[in-house]
C-alpha cells in the first residue's frame, strides 16, 4: 500500500513510499534540487529499514534534477554502500537525469545505466531498464 507524503505547498517534489516485498521504495515525482534535497534526506532517514533490506529510490518520474542534488545523492549512495552491500539503490533515471549525474561525475551510483553498478539485493528483480541486473548495453 502506497503512503503519499504530502509536501508543503512550496515544494516541487512528491515522495511516495511503499513496500516492494523485499524492501522499501521511495518513488520521487517532480523536481529534485538544492531546495528539495533536505526533504528527501529526511525521508531517507525515516524510511530506512533495519537489517539488510535496501532502500530503493525510484527516479523514473523525476523531471528535473540540479547538480547539487545529483552530487548529494552520490554522496549518500557512497555513505550507505561502503562495502558493496546494497543499502541504497538508485533506479529508473531517465536520460536527462543520467546526464546530470554524469556532469558531476557520479553516474556510477545509478543502477541500470552504462557505468552504473548493477547492485541488487536478493529478492529485487533487475531494473526494468535492461537485462543483466539492469545494465544497458550501448552500441
Amino acid at each position: 500500500m502506497e503512503e503519499p507524503c504530502t509536501p508543503p505547498e512550496d515544494w516541487e517534489i512528491e515522495i511516495h513510499a511503499h513496500d516492494s516485498g523485499a524492501g522499501r521504495v521511495l518513488s520521487l515525482v517532480g523536481e529534485l534540487d538544492a531546495h528539495t534535497m533536505g526533504a528527501l534526506e529526511g525521508m531517507l532517514s525515516a524510511q530506512e529499514l533495519p537489517g539488510s533490506a535496501p532502500l530503493v529510490l525510484d527516479l523514473s518520474r523525476v523531471r528535473f534534477m540540479d547538480a547539487v542534488a545529483a552530487r548529494r545523492l552520490g554522496q549518500l549512495w557512497r555513505e550507505r554502500n561502503p562495502d558493496g552491500h546494497p543499502r541504497l539503490l538508485l533506479r529508473g533515471a531517465g536520460r536527462r537525469i543520467q546526464r546530470v549525474f554524469s556532469v558531476v561525475r557520479a553516474e556510477e551510483v545509478l543502477e541500470g545505466t552504462p557505468g552504473g553498478r548493477p547492485l541488487r539485493a536478493p529478492g529485487f528483480p533487475p531494473s526494468r531498464l535492461g537485462p543483466g541486473g539492469g545494465r544497458l548495453a550501448l552500441p
